[in-house]
């Protein structure tokens, strides 16, 4: 099995909380019905999700043999692509004032601008860490925030460019 798509993670999202219909997971996602059956299709025919009656359910047996491989450094790398790219579209067609946006920032630190920055981003995870991680039974998978940070130099991203 390959990675999953960003979609197919987020309905399996979705469906953690529950069976539900296609139109319940349209609504829980945002997402048009026939966009949700194709996934769905796919899902099935690759035994992550299982169809009962009128409702889909995950199959915990063979997700959970799956999620390993799910898992692994490079399908979380093609993921966090699909969210940047996301944001990266989304954030040119609206404006900073929005409740989403994307900001990036270059800059040089020096070794004691790099400690400080490390001890704000500790603060960050650990504020970010006490927030819910299961939303309440009223709240939509797609009102979920996705909140992103890191950092790096230059010298890593021209690497990975050039190896492209």
């Amino acid at each position: 099995m390959g990675s999953l798509i960003f979609l197919e993670r987020v309905l399996l999202e979705s469906l953690s909380s529950g069976p539900k219909s296609v139109c319940e997971m349209s609504r829980d996602l945002n997402i048009s019905v026939a966009v949700i059956k194709n996934i769905l299709f796919n899902m099935t025919k690759n035994n992550l999700v299982r169809y009962l009656g009128e409702k889909y359910i995950l199959n915990r047996d063979n997700l959970s043999q799956s999620m390993e491989h799910l898992n692994q450094a490079e399908s979380l790398s093609w993921e966090a692509r699909e969210i940047l790219d996301g944001m990266v579209e989304q954030d040119t067609e609206r404006h900073l004032s929005q409740a989403s946006f994307l900001k990036l920032r270059k800059m040089y630190l020096s070794d004691r601008d790099l400690v400080f920055f490390k001890a704000q981003l500790i603060n960050l995870e650990k504020f970010l860490a006490s927030l819910p991680a299961k939303p309440s039974k009223k709240e939509k998978t797609c009102d979920k925030t996705i909140f992103c940070w890191g950092m790096t130099n230059y010298n890593n991203v021209l690497k990975s460019i050039l190896v492209r």
